[in-house]
C-alpha cells in the first residue's frame, strides 16, 4: 500500500464518531493510565511538549478552561510527547488535570492520532468516541460553548 493510502486510512480512523484509539501512558508516579479508566466523562486531551512555544502559550488558557469546568463531568488530560522526562516533570507542577508522558516518539497513541505537529487538542465523549480529533485550542473563545453543548 502506498504511504498516502496508509495515511488516508489512519485519518479515516480518527474521524468524528469513531472510537478513540486506546492508550496507556504513565503519569508522574509511573502509573499507567488508560483511556478505559477515563471513560464516563468528556475528555479533553492536550498534546504538548515543553520546548513548544505555542503549547506553553496555551497553558494559561487551559488552566482557565479547567477552572471554568471544575464542577462539570469533564476530564482534562495533558500528554507530553517528544520531550525529556526531566523537562516534563519540571513543568507539570504548574499544570492541573491528568498529566501523562509518552516517552517513546513512536508511541502508538501518537501514531494512531497521526500527530505530526503540536499543540494538538482532542475531544472525546463519555464513551471514548471521537467528537473532534482536531479540537479547538483553549484560547479559542468558541471552545467553551462547544464543550458545554456536550455536557
Amino acid at each position: 500500500m502506498a504511504p498516502i493510502e496508509q495515511n488516508y486510512l489512519k485519518l479515516k480512523k480518527i474521524e468524528k464518531g469513531n472510537p478513540s484509539p486506546a492508550f496507556s501512558l504513565q503519569n508522574k508516579e509511573g502509573v499507567n493510565i488508560t483511556l478505559d479508566e477515563l471513560k464516563g466523562q468528556l475528555i479533553y486531551i492536550d498534546v504538548w511538549a515543553t520546548w513548544c512555544k505555542p503549547c506553553m502559550a496555551e497553558m494559561p488558557y487551559l488552566k482557565t478552561l479547567e477552572k471554568h469546568f471544575e464542577k462539570e463531568e469533564i476530564t482534562f488530560v495533558s500528554i507530553c510527547i517528544n520531550d525529556q522526562k526531566k523537562n516534563w516533570l519540571s513543568v507539570i507542577t504548574e499544570k492541573e488535570g491528568i498529566q501523562l508522558f509518552a516517552s517513546d516518539p513512536n508511541d502508538p497513541f501518537i501514531d494512531s492520532y497521526a500527530i505530526t505537529g503540536i499543540p494538538r487538542f482532542i475531544l472525546l465523549d463519555r464513551e471514548g468516541v471521537i467528537i473532534d480529533a482536531y479540537a479547538k485550542r483553549p484560547s479559542d473563545k468558541n471552545l467553551i460553548p462547544e464543550i458545554e453543548s456536550f455536557l
